[in-house]
């Protein structure tokens, strides 16, 4: 039993690797995350300061653990497989890293006690704004990674908070969001929505708006309700009955004018923020939630097999983007293709994503013609790539995070 499990091991790490089609002629350098994090949260790029921040995970053993994470780890490989409980701590901190080098140049004091429920940092002004699986916000400096501020919100946050010159937005699990102004952090208003907020809100001008549950609030920057709208989508729940009133499990992109998101109704709404009203719906079977993206005339989504092109006036669909790399599951079956769970970054024409396939993907946004690929041994498909000074950024499923030269014509 022991050679067979160590010769199917041995099989797996060579075909994994044979089959990565790694491109390591692309990799400047990788960044190890703490052995439990998924990456599913979106890196932060500085370029002016030639600066990737992200969360790491510092974990210790801790024999009074009980209740936060206990974790089974595999001491021996017999018949009746023996386990080992191992209890170990969470601290989650966020660190920055030079872009050049993937040192470190600081670690924050800790900020929470989870690998997940963490939300991405967003930047503005040289201060950083983040929230945690503890219930606050907080505003951190970008050159040392201190703590300048915090607010305790009593509910985990994992949306990335929304921040301009005058507010800043965040909301949590339990449905309540708040609006602080950003230089003297008074809190301009808090309300209880009908559902959590999972997705960043959006700030426009002195209007801000976003989701929560199957709904869109409008509100005014004062606190002042404005409008919502409600999705009509049907869709069928865990348990398999048909419902109505599907919630929207995307980000919102907005372009100015124009807001897309997904429903879990596998619906792909364009929603008109001046008139208040879905213009346009698209239906794909499997539509993921990835963070959708306006172009021009076409609308960009995900899917179980790659990214779905829409056209954004006759609603047809014009091409699929392939994600067809070749990996093996943990079956030790050999698949191919993956689907695009994050969403997608648009740079110098290149439309970047990452896949469950464990690839990195780019193509032309105008020929839709692939012409990048990087692939590694670990999903990369719930998080987004972003772009740094010179390189591209993204986390994976490894644990890590990679910093990679993009396409040069």
């Amino acid at each position: 039993m022991k050679n067979r499990v160590s010769f199917l091991f041995i099989s797996f790490i060579i075909s994994a690797f044979f089959f990565s089609g790694c491109s390591k002629e692309r990799e400047i350098w990788r960044y190890d995350l703490g052995e439990t994090l998924k990456v599913q949260t979106i890196p932060l790029a500085l370029p002016e300061k030639g600066l990737v921040v992200t969360w790491k995970i510092i974990i210790t053993a801790d024999d009074e653990a009980e209740g936060r994470y206990v974790i089974p780890r595999v001491r021996t490989v017999k018949p009746g497989i023996a386990l080992e409980l191992e209890k170990k701590r969470f601290q989650a901190a966020l660190v920055g890293l030079d872009e050049e080098s993937g040192e470190e140049r600081w670690v924050s004091p800790p900020l929470g006690e989870s690998d997940q429920n963490l939300s991405s940092p967003v930047a503005f002004d040289d201060k950083i704004y983040v929230g945690s699986d503890n219930g606050f916000l907080y505003e951190i400096d970008a050159g040392s990674g201190e703590i300048l501020w915090s607010y305790k919100t009593e509910g985990w946050i994992y949306a990335s908070p929304t921040v301009s010159r005058e507010y800043i937005v965040a909301g949590n699990e339990n449905g309540t969001l708040f609006c602080w102004a950003r230089e003297n952090k008074e809190l301009l208003f808090q309300k209880e929505l009908p559902g959590s907020v999972d997705f960043p809100w959006i700030i426009d001008g002195n209007r801000l708006f976003g989701a929560a549950g199957n709904t869109l609030f409008l509100y005014s920057t004062r606190g002042e309700f404005l409008n919502k709208w409600q999705s009509s989508d049907k869709y069928t729940d865990y348990d398999g009955f048909e419902k109505k009133n599907a919630p929207v499990v995307s980000a919102l992109f907005y372009d100015g004018k124009q807001a897309a998101f997904v429903t879990q109704g596998e619906y792909l709404h364009l929603f008109d923020v001046e008139k208040w009203e879905s213009l346009q719906r698209f239906y794909a079977s499997g539509m993921t939630g990835a963070r959708p993206l306006i172009y021009e005339t076409s609308l960009i989504a995900g899917s179980p097999e790659g990214v779905l092109v829409f056209d954004k006036e006759s609603r047809n669909l014009k091409t699929i983007l392939k994600t067809d790399h070749r990996w093996m599951d943990f079956n030790l079956k050999f698949r191919r293709g993956g689907a695009v769970n994050g969403g997608f970054l648009l740079h110098n024409g290149i439309l970047y994503f990452g896949s469950y396939d464990y690839a990195l993907y780019g193509y032309d946004i105008r020929s839709l013609k692939r012409i990048f690929k990087f692939a590694i041994q670990h999903h990369i498909d719930r998080t987004i790539p972003v772009m740094g000074k010179k390189y591209l950024i993204f986390g994976a499923d490894s644990h890590h995070l990679y910093a990679v030269s993009p396409y040069e014509p």
